[in-house]
């Protein structure tokens, strides 16, 4: 059946004449939703995350004081000068441009023919490869390796050979965990979700979609101080 959480200050079910102690109403919950519920090392309010798109709720309410803001002097583009620089180097490695083209892209941004406020600090496709140069540096570099794949039957039975290019997992992972320009949109604690339904907080319905939300890290968290 569903469940009070009291102990967070929250009620789940309002009546028209409730008041807070500061003689406030406060706001119904939507008829669907899912209850995120932070782990309390997280220091993080809990949150209602609104499913009915013609609900008057705002797209995601935080039940308390959220003090955990993005950083506006971190760079996660770097080791490119802006998120212009990162948005047109990544378009020109996804469409293979030539360097010829790339420089008649640039030319063009910085004659004003698309804008006459160009972010992109590129000039000609060498400072391209100079940002792509140096982003390899400290990125985790792809490997490649070829799988041998045996396959029966009269028609397509045959040993195939696949290459395939990837980047450890691990590595990678470690490698995010060490960024400090990903600190804060990084999820370090464990959460609880749970689908509700009929306006009310519901425990009995548990969402599991990210490794964070499973029963494990939540153990982890609480053996830490």
């Amino acid at each position: 059946s569903p469940m009070d959480i009291e102990d967070d200050g929250f009620h789940p079910e309002f009546r028209a004449d409730d008041e807070d102690f500061d003689g406030n109403r406060p706001e119904p919950l939507p008829p669907r939703f899912i209850f995120v519920k932070n782990h309390p090392h997280s220091r993080l309010p809990d949150k209602i995350i609104p499913l009915d798109a013609s609900s008057d709720s705002s797209p995601e309410t935080s039940l308390g004081n959220n003090d955990t803001e993005f950083d506006p002097d971190a760079r996660p583009w770097a080791p490119f000068r802006s998120f212009a620089d990162y948005k047109f180097a990544t378009r020109c490695v996804k469409r293979r441009m030539t360097n010829q083209e790339i420089d008649e892209d640039l030319d063009d941004l910085h004659d004003g023919v698309f804008s006459s406020d160009c972010k992109v600090t590129f000039q000609t496709h060498r400072d391209v490869e100079k940002s792509l140069a140096a982003a390899r540096i400290t990125n985790i570099s792809f490997h490649s390796e070829t799988l041998v794949v045996d396959y029966d039957g009269p028609t397509l039975g045959k040993r195939y050979e696949v290459q395939v290019e990837f980047r450890d997992p691990w590595e990678l992972t470690k490698w995010w965990a060490c960024d400090a320009s990903l600190v804060h949109v990084s999820t370090w604690h464990s959460q609880k979700k749970y689908l509700c339904a009929k306006g009310e907080i519901d425990l009995t319905n548990p969402l599991y979609n990210e490794p964070w939300t499973g029963e494990t890290w939540w153990e982890v968290d609480v053996c830490f101080p």
